[in-house]
């Protein structure tokens, strides 16, 4: 569960079973209340209370670095694919599609509170747009409106 508020971002994460899963894949709640995990909880009470559903299988390579200065994460987002509407996650047969018009890797570059300049004199010879990037929102622009 990613949660953003003003510019700080917190994640947290709980592993699950492929029962579970796909018990939440197919719209039902059931039992998530009772764990003991507080996410799971929060993942019921959201399907509950918001009708929260899986909608869109959101696939891709991560190469991850860590720096310990400034505790410097350095991504790279490789092979984005698109599930299209399925949300069948354990279908290996599934069709995807890349949601790009072009071949992009994504780079992400997070920090505490200042780049150390030897990693910014790095990224100064990339080709790169400084944006925010939602690999979620791009993997459903195939979707239908309405």
């Amino acid at each position: 569960c990613k949660t953003k508020v003003g510019a700080l971002i917190s994640k947290r994460t709980v592993e699950i079973g492929r029962d579970m899963a796909e018990q939440i894949i197919a719209r039902d709640p059931t039992g998530l209340q009772k764990t003991r995990y507080g996410l799971l909880g929060d993942v019921y009470r959201e399907m509950r209370t918001n009708l929260l559903r899986p909608v869109v299988i959101v696939d891709y390579e991560r190469e991850a670095y860590l720096h310990p200065v400034e505790d410097v994460r350095i991504t790279f987002d490789m092979s984005l694919r698109s599930g299209l509407s399925s949300v069948d996650l354990f279908n290996r047969q599934l069709p995807t599609v890349c949601p790009h018009d072009r071949n992009v890797e994504i780079l992400e570059v997070k920090f505490n509170n200042y780049l150390p300049g030897y990693i910014a004199g790095l990224l100064r010879g990339v080709e790169a747009e400084r944006s925010a990037v939602s690999k979620y929102v791009l993997c459903r622009r195939f979707e239908p409106l309405g």
